[in-house]
């Protein structure tokens, strides 16, 4: 097909507009991660269950800190590299990062550690790529449009608090990094119309969903929503695979998908119970014996009520008698959603409370940028944060303001799709919504896996699709705008 010169100056000035964003990415994210001093977040007790699979260890220096310090105190900013374990290809999807990172330093730098800078750098090329495909193939045409996303990304999606993650071993960087990886290969392959790079969008579009939905275990309740959506843009562009390719699809995302899930996510399942127990149902529940009873649990266990799985004191504790023989067996994922969902009223308790969290992606309850005994718990991480910080002043964090902002954001979207008729353009508004429910099960289900216990950090993907949705409104509303006043622009 012919495009007009109009069209091939748009496409031009795409692909140069996008290579400036994703080149300003790089030099926002080189200030943030890799400046003097460099920036990482101290271990919650999370690292070992990345490090153990994914071929590193701590070093003996960080294995000789006191508890406390190794925990909370202390950030670490080198790992050492052991090779990788047996569950290698069961690995969450950091591994592709953290195997790039600990290759160049051992091979390129001589070195037996991993240094956090290295994989902060690995990070920010993909997330310079994801952005690079994001701005390239949205659906936007208007060439001041596109000149607003990418001012827009570059304000919010490259915030530091959204940065900071990719110098850890914590999963939210890649949870991020594969939300905006999906958005932008998805793009690609709606868009997509020359013969010669349909295979390449597939392919890519595989990976996108591998990666999105191996990047931690939580993200394992979205497979469903995206596989579907990947199906509808498979069916709907026949043109793109066949139904061998399709089957094939199918079966390789399912086992990348699942297989990892239940391999990386054994070890940390029973504590996670715990404190959905303990530190979630116990902290909402009108009648606390009669929660336990419910759940086949003994009603005594309400004096541990409020402690979470790792403080080895409370009564009924992980790592006591009582908790392997009276808690461990008598407990399952199945039983707490049931509780919920016979107990409105608590379900109602543990939104609310989650909401009170939200719209907070600040660090500082983790030891920032030292290397040195001497952390100073009060750092504040202020490179490039003005979004996070809007985001965290302004916002309303209440139930109410989410309901209602994701009811009309949804209600929008919903009016936009039945009145276009273009299959191409209701696939972008799918993959919205399917964008939306990512955000809104990992909202729902972060209390009710795990309770009270870094409610603030397991709900960080949300407060990465409200951004995304933030910045949608805006270019939705500026187009109508801009309709209004000039001639219709299509978005």
């Amino acid at each position: 097909m012919l495009l007009s010169l109009k069209e091939l100056d748009q496409i031009k000035f795409a692909k140069r507009l996008t290579l400036i964003s994703a080149a300003i990415a790089l030099v926002i994210m080189f200030y943030q991660l890799q400046m003097k001093p460099v920036p990482t977040l101290a271990d919650q007790g999370d690292y070992a269950y990345v490090a153990n699979v994914v071929g590193l260890d701590f070093t003996e220096a960080t294995k000789q800190l006191p508890r406390i310090d190794r925990y909370f105190n202390q950030p670490i900013h080198e790992y050492f590299i052991k090779g990788p374990s047996i569950l290698f290809f069961l690995s969450p999807s950091i591994i592709v990062p953290v195997s790039i990172a600990a290759l160049i330093d051992h091979f390129i730098f001589s070195s037996p550690n991993m240094q956090i800078q290295t994989l902060g750098l690995i990070f920010s090329l993909l997330y310079a790529l994801a952005i690079f495909l994001f701005i390239r193939y949205a659906p936007v045409r208007d060439p001041r449009l596109r000149i607003l996303l990418a001012a827009l990304c570059t304000f919010i999606l490259l915030d530091g608090n959204f940065m900071i993650w990719f110098n850890t071993l914590f999963g939210e960087g890649t949870m991020s990094l594969g939300v905006l990886f999906f958005l932008g290969c998805a793009f690609y392959a709606i868009s997509v119309s020359e013969r010669e790079k349909r295979t390449l969008s597939v392919v890519l579009l595989l990976v996108s969903i591998s990666f999105l939905c191996t990047s931690k275990p939580q993200m394992f309740a979205c497979i469903p929503f995206v596989m579907i959506f990947a199906l509808r843009v498979l069916l709907i562009k026949r043109e793109l695979a066949t139904k061998v390719t399709i089957i094939i699809f199918c079966v390789v995302v399912v086992i990348q998908s699942f297989v990892p899930y239940f391999a990386y996510s054994s070890s940390v399942q029973i504590s996670t119970q715990y404190n959905a127990v303990f530190y979630g149902v116990l902290e909402v529940a009108t009648d606390k014996r009669e929660a336990l009873t419910s759940m086949g649990l003994n009603p005594d266990m309400e004096v541990d009520a409020g402690q979470n799985a790792y403080q080895d004191k409370s009564k009924y504790n992980l790592f006591g008698e009582l908790g392997r023989t009276q808690f461990t067996p008598n407990i399952n994922n199945g039983k707490l959603a049931k509780y919920y969902l016979t107990h409105p009223i608590e379900l109602w308790k543990a939104m609310d409370y989650t909401s009170t969290n939200a719209f907070n992606v600040t660090t500082n309850n983790l030891a920032i940028y030292s290397d040195s005994r001497n952390t100073d718990k009060e750092a504040v991480f202020d490179r490039w944060t003005g979004w996070t910080s809007l985001m965290k002043q302004f916002n309303p964090k209440n139930i109410f303001f989410i309901i209602a902002f994701f009811t009309l954001f949804l209600g929008v979207s919903i009016f936009e799709y039945l009145r276009r008729k273009n299959k191409k353009e209701r696939l972008f508004i799918e993959l919205i919504w399917a964008t939306i429910l990512i955000g809104v099960i990992q909202f729902s289900i972060s209390f009710l896996a795990n309770g009270k216990a870094d409610i603030a950090k397991h709900i960080y993907i949300f407060n990465y699709v409200y951004s995304l949705m933030v910045i949608a409104s805006i270019l939705y509303v500026v187009n109508l705008i801009m309709k209004k006043n000039s001639t219709p622009k299509k978005l």
